[in-house]
């Protein structure tokens, strides 16, 4: 149940002996029951919580740095004992922390009975009152009273940045680090505050955790990276589910949680399991994982090919060419890259036009030959004389028989 209160201004400081109240609007108050006046600081009025173990009443401030108060009270109509109760505070999105608990408290007729409560300066937004055992009788409330009590003395320390003046031998609280819930604090000695301890802040559970993809495709024989994992709060140690431990030749790192390596196998689409941890607790992301043989895309005329193989085309495809070309896939630094393609398409009409000039080219070479030999049979050689020699005579001898 969930109920927005007035327009009380967010933070206002009435001043009285040292200690203030803190007049705060609220975005949300809820309760077990009647809850309207318990917080609107009118003595006229009055409500109660359940004399019941886990009764409570819970309170959102609206003021966006927080509610800062050091003390809180109880102005009660009755007399009451054994009360025993609990105050947890937190940031939003944070857990609860106890900041106040008391036990066997004793009430007193229209009386305001206060405790110290240090932690409450830290500023927190939401707040839980929570009955832990039961009392004479439910106590009757005139109001919630949250009070700021400034340091005064020789003994106070002045503030250090978010750590505010307290005085000696308190605490002075700040928000923890991003990644933990809880309060930090430093301790007043002597009118400093000392250095910051952080035994009240521990570790939120990690969440959240993520791949930018979370369905991996790699290459065989290359280097691969699933990118930095993702995540809220903190994680100190990113490791695999024993049942599904990574191909052989990927290492996932414990720090960032990146899968990094080179894959030497074929695999199947697979489903992993990648784990995170911190002191408080572990989360876990689902990934698949498959690893597939380099290809080249296709390109041109050459269809989609795998490393290590050549891609051949017949030009006769293409209709009237013919002769044909090759171009090999080798394995790049990513995936399959194309080499510089070999031979050609020759269009057949182109060849046709060739055969004929060669045809033509002969023709024209035999012809200009023959009649070259021609002209020489029948001119002779020019410009030289020709002797001409007198046949002899034979002369015969007759043999008689």
């Amino acid at each position: 149940m969930l109920e927005a209160m007035g327009t009380v201004p967010e933070i206002e400081i009435v001043r009285h002996d040292g200690c203030s109240p803190v007049l705060d609007s609220y975005s949300a108050v809820d309760a077990m029951s009647n809850k309207e006046d318990l917080l609107s600081l009118n003595p006229t009025l009055f409500g109660s919580i359940p004399n019941e173990v886990g009764s409570y009443l819970a309170w959102t401030v609206e003021n966006l740095e927080g509610s800062k108060w050091n003390r809180f009270a109880l102005q009660t109509s009755e007399d009451v004992e054994s009360l025993g109760f609990s105050i947890y505070a937190r940031w939003e999105g944070d857990e609860f922390v106890s900041v106040l608990a008391q036990t066997g408290q004793l009430m007193h007729d229209r009386e305001r009975s206060a405790w110290a409560m240090p932690i409450g300066i830290a500023g927190f937004t939401q707040f839980r009152y929570v009955i832990d055992t039961i009392a004479s009788a439910a106590p009757s409330i005139n109001a919630v009273v949250f009070q700021y009590c400034k340091p005064s003395g020789s003994g106070t320390c002045p503030g250090i940045g978010n750590y505010p003046s307290v005085g000696e031998g308190e605490i002075s609280p700040a928000k923890c680090a991003e990644g933990f819930r809880g309060y930090a604090y430093r301790e007043c000695h002597d009118g400093v505050l000392g250095d910051v301890k952080n035994d009240k802040c521990e570790y939120k559970l990690p969440e959240k955790l993520a791949y930018e993809n979370s369905n991996m495709e790699f290459v065989m024989n290359t280097q691969v990276s699933s990118g930095r994992a993702s995540y809220k709060n903190i994680i100190t140690r990113f490791f695999m589910q024993e049942s599904t431990p990574l191909p052989e030749g990927l290492m996932l790192n414990e720090q960032t949680g990146e899968i990094t390596g080179k894959p030497i196998a074929l695999l199947n689409t697979k489903m992993f399991t990648v784990r995170a941890e911190n002191p408080a607790g572990e989360t876990y992301v689902a990934i698949t994982i498959s690893v597939r043989k380099g290809y080249c895309q296709p390109e041109g005329v050459f269809e989609r090919t795998d490393v290590g193989e050549i891609a051949v085309y017949q030009c006769a495809l293409q209709g009237s060419y013919v002769g044909t070309q090759k171009r090999a896939c080798v394995l790049g630094e990513k995936d399959g890259v194309w080499e510089k393609a070999s031979g050609f398409c020759m269009p057949v009409l182109a060849i046709v036009l060739i055969v004929v000039v060669v045809i033509v080219i002969i023709v024209v070479v035999v012809f200009l030959l023959i009649r070259t030999r021609s002209k020489k049979a029948v001119g002779g050689v020019k410009g030289k004389t020709v002797k001409t020699v007198a046949a002899k005579k034979t002369a015969t001898k007759t043999v008689k028989v």
